[in-house]
């Protein structure tokens, strides 16, 4: 039996931030991941978990995702243990009950997206999906389906492949950091530029100055800064505001 596509008006079936290769049909992206609930002591599809396909093809102004005689999108994207959840309450503690629910499940991959972005602040929201995705565990039909998504997240193996955040080249510190100047004003400001690298840096600065919600320049700038490897340099501008 042939799937038809699911509701496409609510959030579990908008696209994802990065599409599975099985997702051979593209379209929009956004920066969701739609999340199906599995058992919490066996990995089996829960029956009250939404599943796709979905399709955008008759909604403005996207009309992507066709479903027929295409694919549409897949959903839903990844799965995690959904059912027999002991959570905590309002007011603090536990509650006492297991739960069931996709909201039971969305909570996993939410963490498990904590636990990433404490690793690697940095992180896309579709370097986010992709190593979830990637990393889970095969569930359903291989590859990505409509039941499991790309399989049941898996905490280790998402952290473990995410990746540490790559050091910035210069580094600019300010002080001081911030200033209140009235209007017409100046104050001087000592900016310093560390080049972290063994490698020649040539880093373009320019300053802005704000009254209220206006923002006014570049003041300063744009202005070339050579930086010999692992140089520190220091300088001292004059900040006009209008």
């Amino acid at each position: 039996m042939s799937r038809l596509p699911g509701s496409i008006r609510i959030r579990r079936d908008v696209p994802p931030p990065w599409l599975h290769p099985d997702q051979t049909l593209t379209g929009g992206l956004s920066s969701m991941m739609t999340v199906g609930a599995t058992g919490y002591h066996n990995d089996n599809y829960a029956s009250f978990s939404s599943n796709g396909p979905s399709s955008w093809e008759t909604i403005a102004p996207w009309f992507d995702y066709p479903y027929s005689p295409e694919m549409g999108l897949i959903d839903p994207d990844i799965c995690a243990p959904g059912e027999h959840v002991n959570s905590t309450v309002m007011g603090g503690g536990y509650s006492g009950d297991t739960w069931d629910g996709t909201s039971m499940a969305t909570p996993h991959n939410s963490g498990l997206i904590a636990l990433m972005l404490s690793k690697n602040s940095t992180l896309t929201p579709a370097q986010i999906d992709e190593i979830i995705e990637t990393t889970a565990l095969e569930r359903g039909a291989p590859g990505k389906d409509n039941d499991y998504g790309a399989g049941r997240i898996r905490a280790v193996e998402a952290v473990d492949a995410t990746p540490f955040p790559i050091p910035p080249d210069v580094t600019v510190s300010l002080v001081p950091s911030t200033a209140s100047v009235p209007q017409g004003g100046s104050f001087q400001i000592e900016v310093t530029f560390e080049n972290q690298t063994a490698s020649v840096q040539t880093p373009d600065v320019w300053s802005l100055a704000r009254r209220g919600s206006t923002w006014y320049g570049p003041l300063v700038g744009p202005v070339t800064i050579t930086l010999a490897p692992y140089q520190v340099r220091v300088r001292t501008v004059t900040q006009h505001v209008p």
